[in-house]
């Protein structure tokens, strides 16, 4: 595979690719992650490579950070949730998109999901129990960070979040327009009917309430976060620098803030984390390639 991975074209990634001319080799320090970068078009990359195809690719480039598993089980789901732990005991549940077919796997949550892998050591990914297609990966992580830090700095992530801490909402937080209109969406979900029309920003986890009939990439991963609390998204932010101070970064955290969630549902999240995500963007990009084996 080669030239530009892109949206609509998500499938099996089995190379890394330094874009263009690469300034900067890659180089790899110790247990260190392997660090390429071109400078010239404001791309670099962190990754770890492992003999039997799979790899692990955090990029940074101007469409914003990637988090890129490769080599995973191929999926007929675009979305699979997954379990997350690090050799050090903690653990995490975790969205991972994928094109049905695809082996390549990108995070929903770009800073959280990049900084989970500076454990070091095993990081497995396994699904939930009784799983009709269960998937359960492990990669060994460098014990050093240096190269993945470099990566989330240069993309405006920091390298610490107090929020990555907090368990994250789940599917069974709703907004007050899905729980008033759930017959009638759940109707469009088995093919009787087309789905209620409604705003596409009330959709909690960032999908749209519109059923395409092609079947689009997968959502773009998400770069904000809120906290729910006393029934409503609050402290609403953008996670990196880049887009916090952007004009419309306020309005946008503005909506957030003022979407009606589900009062029982709500309840039942408080003082979770919410990370919206939607849209599409390149899983990764890529012009040059070399292979990872």
């Amino acid at each position: 595979m080669n030239g530009m991975i892109w949206a609509g074209l998500w499938s099996a990634l089995s190379m890394l690719a330094p874009a263009g001319a690469v300034t900067n080799a890659p180089v790899r320090q110790d247990d260190d992650w392997e660090f390429v970068a071109d400078p010239a078009r404001n791309l670099s990359a962190a990754s770890v490579r492992y003999e039997d195809g799979k790899a692990v690719v955090v990029q940074c480039a101007p469409a914003g950070l990637r988090v890129v598993l490769v080599g995973l089980p191929a999926t007929t789901e675009r979305e699979r949730v997954l379990a997350a732990t690090r050799a050090d005991g903690r653990s995490d549940t975790q969205t991972w998109f994928a094109e049905p077919g695809a082996t390549a796997f990108t995070a929903s949550v770009n800073g959280r999901d990049a900084r989970f892998l500076r454990g070091g050591g095993l990081f497995e990914l396994r699904s939930p129990a009784g799983t009709a297609a269960p998937i359960r990966a492990v990669f060994d992580l460098p014990t050093q960070n240096a190269s993945l830090d470099r990566v989330l700095t240069a993309c405006g992530y920091a390298v610490a979040d107090d929020r990555d801490a907090l368990p994250r909402t789940g599917e069974d937080l709703k907004t007050r327009w899905q729980v008033e209109h759930a017959d009638e969406i759940a109707r469009a979900e088995r093919g009787e009917g087309r789905r209620p029309s409604g705003n596409r920003s009330r959709s909690v986890n960032g999908r749209g309430h519109q059923r395409d009939e092609a079947s689009p990439p997968p959502p773009q991963p998400a770069d904000r976060s809120c906290i729910v609390r006393n029934g409503a998204y609050a402290d609403c932010r953008f996670d990196h620098t880049v887009d916090s101070s952007a004009p419309q970064s306020q309005v946008t955290l503005r909506l957030l803030q003022e979407i009606k969630l589900d009062p029982a549902s709500a309840a039942a999240s408080e003082g979770r984390v919410y990370y919206p995500f939607g849209g599409t963007a390149p899983l990764i990009m890529i012009e040059r390639s070399e292979r990872l084996n």
